[in-house]
C-alpha cells in the first residue's frame, strides 16, 4: 500500500468516524429535546454542513484509495466545510472542551488533504515496466 493510499484509508475512517459522531450526537440531541423532528434537527445548518463534511471526506478517503481522480479536491472541500463548523463554534466564544475535538480533527484533516494535493498519483504508465529496444534489434 503506498502512501497516498494509507492517506485515503485514514481519511475514509474519519470521515466514518464523523458520521457516527453526527448520528449520536443528534440521537442525544432528539431524545433530549421534546419538540423537536428528525427533520428539523437534521436542517440546522451545522448538522448539515458536519454531515455534508463527513459525507465528502468519506468519498475523498474512498477515491484516494483507489487511486481515482478527485479524491484530493474532495478532500479540500470536505476540509473546508469542516473549517466552517469548527471556526463558528470557535467564533461563538464556547469554553474550549467544546471546541477542542474539531479543532484536532481539523487539523488531521488538513494534514490528509495536503498529503494527498502534494502526494503525485500513479498511472497505469508508471507502474509499467521499461523494455530496452536495442535487445530486440
Amino acid at each position: 500500500m503506498r502512501f497516498r493510499q494509507f492517506c485515503g484509508f485514514c481519511l475514509g475512517l474519519l470521515g466514518t468516524w464523523f458520521m457516527w459522531q453526527v448520528g449520536v450526537g443528534l440521537a442525544y440531541f432528539i431524545h433530549s429535546t421534546v419538540h423537536l423532528t428528525i427533520s428539523g434537527a437534521i436542517m440546522e445548518p451545522d448538522v448539515m454542513l458536519r454531515i455534508t463534511s463527513a459525507m465528502a471526506a468519506f468519498l475523498a478517503g474512498l477515491a484516494a484509495l483507489t487511486e481515482r481522480r478527485g479524491g484530493a479536491w474532495l478532500a479540500g472541500i470536505s476540509t473546508f466545510m469542516f473549517a466552517c463548523v469548527a471556526f463558528g463554534l470557535i467564533q461563538g466564544r464556547h469554553d474550549i472542551s467544546v471546541w477542542r475535538d474539531d479543532y484536532i480533527y481539523l487539523s488531521i484533516l488538513t494534514i490528509l488533504f495536503l498529503a494527498l494535493m502534494v502526494l503525485r498519483r500513479e498511472t497505469v504508465e508508471d507502474e509499467a515496466p521499461e523494455y530496452d529496444t536495442a535487445e530486440f534489434s
